[in-house]
């Protein structure tokens, strides 16, 4: 008897996506280099842009790009500022 084909446990993630002005978590993760973990306790101490909602409800979030390209340039210029 042949093997039967098994369906995939879950939905495959969508690739990333860094060309959007609005960044959901996973990319927004990806995009400063930080793990989801770090990303959200540094969100919540207030160190990173704090996310806009996307729904009314609330659960779907996002970043703006913008926003955190200021961060990581901050970061940046601060790195610079250190090492003169």
């Amino acid at each position: 008897m042949p093997k039967r084909k098994r369906k995939p446990r879950h939905r495959p993630r969508p690739p990333l996506n860094f060309d959007a002005p609005i960044l959901r978590s996973r990319s927004a993760c990806a995009f400063v280099g930080y793990g989801q973990t770090e990303f959200f306790k540094k969100v919540k101490a207030g160190l990173l842009p704090q996310p806009i909602k996307l729904s009314d409800t609330g659960r779907a979030v996002g970043w703006i790009k913008k926003e955190l390209e200021a961060w990581l340039a901050a970061r940046i210029a601060k790195r610079d500022e250190v090492a003169s």
